[in-house]
């Protein structure tokens, strides 16, 4: 922009940062004078840029000199021996950015002799506490062997898409040995960003990486959530058996250290969710785990079913099974699982999957069984439930037992069962309760247990 009054005529450079509007999808730039041009004069300073020069007092900025890459300005750290130059900075990466990609320009001068690296330029982000170099260069990448202007060169573009949602800076480290000088000049510092189309209503992905599905484990468990999403993850949780555990912000990984004092002996499920800044949320699948550490323990998940109808996890069961009605009264709690019951031709199940570990002696299965029926007969069985071990597979290994309308109780009786013979394996417990078309008979079981030692 020129001014003229009469004989004086002023120019000024401005930039501008044009960006898509009504938050739909495009590129941007982020780095406020990326080539120096807004500098008024050599110095430590430009538009969003700070130089801190050692010695103190040399100029980092130069505005005017012999070697720009494009323009009147450039930037020259190094030049001196044990020395340190930082230029940096700060700026934000969208949450909702697609790609994050930097560049520059860098022309290399040294005195050093070839083969050994004495001198460096490394390209960091500090983000909070934390220092990440990206890139480094040193005089092995020289473009001259003498303080002339040398060729310049633009290294490989830098992803920092791992940095969406963060305000970081941006951050240029020159260091020099105690003797021969290299300069790195760096020009025309880009940081293009694209970001997501808005409105978006997809929800995060996020998965349970460690431990693994049915695993057995003990001591200090580690427990790894990992989130991905292409408008970025503004907050990850983990849940453990239903109850937040952990959580952080604009992360997409995330990890829980679930020690032997708050991880009981027994079956457990974990899960992650991710939200976006949209407030959509993902929710993992169940992860299922057996804590194993020494001594008796109980490897049956909600034994009671007192996580209700909608998260039955880690059994698995038919429409309607878990409930918490008056009709038939659970043996503890609230919920139970109710089998049949409709009068007429039905099927109803439930199964859990479970790891017996091979070290231990015995293994008991427990559960607590009412049988409700309108079946007059004393003689025919004509609505059975059936308890069953099966491989991981589903194939039956052993029926443990087989209850009918014959066996109808006026309260709950509790059921056990000797399954040390499955140690070392992976079985389901599945029970299957089936009604002939007529005259109901329910099954209503409970407080399930599987105690090994």
């Amino acid at each position: 922009m020129t001014g003229t009054g009469g004989t004086t005529t002023h120019t000024t450079t401005v930039s501008l940062t044009v960006t898509p509007s009504g938050g739909g999808g495009g590129g941007s730039e982020l780095v406020v004078d990326g080539g120096f041009e807004q500098a008024t004069a050599s110095g430590n300073s430009a538009p969003g840029w700070t130089g801190t020069p050692s010695p103190t007092g040399r100029n980092l900025i130069v505005k005017g000199g012999s070697f720009p890459h494009a323009g009147t300005a450039y930037a020259e750290l190094g030049g001196g021996v044990n020395q340190t130059d930082l230029l940096t900075q700060t700026l934000t990466i969208p949450a909702n950015a697609t790609a994050a990609s930097l560049t520059f320009w860098t022309n290399i001068v040294t005195q050093e002799s070839p083969g050994t690296a004495f001198d460096f330029l490394n390209v960091n982000i500090v983000s909070g506490a934390t220092t990440t170099t990206k890139l480094t260069l040193s005089n092995l990448n020289s473009t001259s062997s003498s303080n002339t202007n040398g060729v310049y060169f633009q290294p490989a573009a830098i992803d920092l898409l791992s940095f969406k949602g963060l305000t970081v800076t941006l951050q240029f480290k020159a260091t020099t040995d105690v003797s021969l000088t290299t300069f790195f000049r760096v020009d025309d510092v880009s940081l293009q960003v694209t970001t997501g189309a808005g409105g978006d209503t997809t929800a995060p992905t996020t998965s349970i990486t460690a431990p693994a599905n049915n695993a057995t484990v003990s001591g200090t468990i580690n427990v790894t959530a990992t989130a991905s999403d292409n408008v970025g993850v503004t907050k990850m949780e983990i849940y453990i058996d239903g109850a937040l555990k952990t959580s952080n912000t604009n992360a997409t990984s995330l990890t829980f250290s679930w020690n032997t004092t708050t991880a009981a002996n027994g079956a457990h499920t974990i899960t992650s969710k991710a939200y976006d800044a949209a407030l959509n949320v993902g929710t993992s699948t169940t992860v299922n785990v057996t804590v194993s550490n020494g001594g008796a323990q109980q490897l049956i998940g909600n034994p009671g079913f007192e996580n209700g109808s909608t998260n039955t996890a880690p059994w698995t069961t038919t429409s309607g099974v878990v409930d918490s009605s008056t009709g038939e009264a659970a043996h503890s709690g609230t919920w139970k699982a109710w089998l049949c019951g409709y009068g007429s031709t039905h099927s109803d199940n439930i199964v859990q999957t479970v790891t017996i570990p091979s070290t231990v002696t015995t293994a008991t299965l427990t559960f607590w069984l009412h049988i409700d029926t309108a079946e007059t007969t004393t003689t025919s069985a004509f609505d059975t439930l059936q308890v069953q071990i099966r491989n991981s597979g589903g194939a039956v290994l052993a029926t443990l037992a087989t209850y009918s309308n014959l066996s109808k109780n006026t309260g709950y009786a509790q059921k056990s069962f000797d399954v040390s013979a499955y140690k070392g394996q992976t079985i389901q417990v599945f029970l299957v309760g089936s009604e002939d078309s007529s005259l109901q008979t329910s099954f209503v079981v409970d407080d399930f247990a599987l105690n090994v030692q």
